[in-house]
């Protein structure tokens, strides 16, 4: 082989390469992520629920908006009647991982936010996905402890 074909192997090589990689906990990520998070919390406060059930994705769900959005008002107003507002974030943690695949971006997010509530203490968790260029929330499950 002469030296202008192996300059070629390595430089498409590294194009290659360069056009799958993975992105795991990237500070950028993690800021919008929480934003995200933080605007959930402010909504709930708030009780701007029409709000809040646009953070949501329906995914492959085989439910509708309308649906989807009826499920989730049931928790949010059972989680303020029962847990009360969020009084003090006591903790958080966020990871991300996001694919890139030549023009294809998968991103996949999770979060886990320790609350002191009125009543309770919670760990909340959310799974959230890329879409459309924004992140969405697929799954929310909070978990109570009596203080």
């Amino acid at each position: 082989m002469n030296k202008i074909n192996i300059l070629l192997i390595v430089f498409l090589l590294q194009i290659s390469c360069q056009n799958n990689r993975n992105i795991i906990n990237d500070d950028q990520d993690k800021k919008q992520v929480d934003h995200l998070i933080r605007t959930f919390f402010s909504y709930e406060k708030n009780k701007n629920y029409d709000a809040m059930f646009e953070l949501f994705t329906l995914g492959n769900s085989k439910i509708t908006r309308k649906e989807l959005n009826a499920q989730l008002l049931k928790i949010f107003e059972e989680t303020q009647y029962k847990n009360g507002d969020v009084i003090k974030v006591l903790s958080k943690s966020y990871q991300t991982e996001v694919k890139m695949n030549g023009k294809d971006t998968i991103g996949m997010y999770n979060a886990s936010i320790d609350n002191e509530r009125k009543f309770v203490l919670s760990r909340e968790t959310f799974k959230m996905m890329l879409e459309n260029g924004k992140i969405k929330i697929y799954d929310y499950h909070i978990a109570v402890k009596v203080k």
